[in-house]
């Protein structure tokens, strides 16, 4: 079984779920795409860190040095709370860090920005 979310930073967009049968669950909501400068990661979390003073999350991967060559020797993946996706996201890291599933973490290519600040922005996390 996989479970795919995608997340954008348009608050707006208009979400979309899905579900295809056979064993393959599939939720989605409508993306405009990655950026060229994005990044693919497969590997287990690392660290997931959210205080609740906090408008984002932050998580790292086991053995990802550099989330993005956006900003370099920096390891962190960043989610802003208005992303859209985000408690999906969130619920899906938390469950990969307990059970050591394996995660594909798609970067934007650019900063998470915002409150964020210079971490790297998360496109899509698929858990496999």
């Amino acid at each position: 079984m996989q479970l795919r979310i995608f997340i954008s930073k348009r608050s707006r967009m208009i979400r979309s779920w899905r579900i295809h049968l056979g064993g393959l669950l599939y939720v989605g909501c409508a993306f405009t795409g990655a950026a060229l400068g994005s990044q693919n990661y497969t590997a287990t979390v690392g660290q997931v860190q959210w205080a609740l003073t906090d408008t984002c999350f932050f998580f790292s991967l086991v053995g990802v040095a550099v989330a993005d060559p956006v900003v370099p020797n920096s390891p962190w993946f960043a989610i802003p709370l208005a992303q859209t996706g985000f408690s999906q996201a969130y619920a899906l890291m938390l469950s990969a860090k307990t059970t050591g599933a394996t995660v594909i973490v798609s970067t934007t290519g650019a900063l998470a920005g915002g409150t964020c600040g210079t971490y790297a922005g998360v496109a899509a996390v698929n858990l496999q």
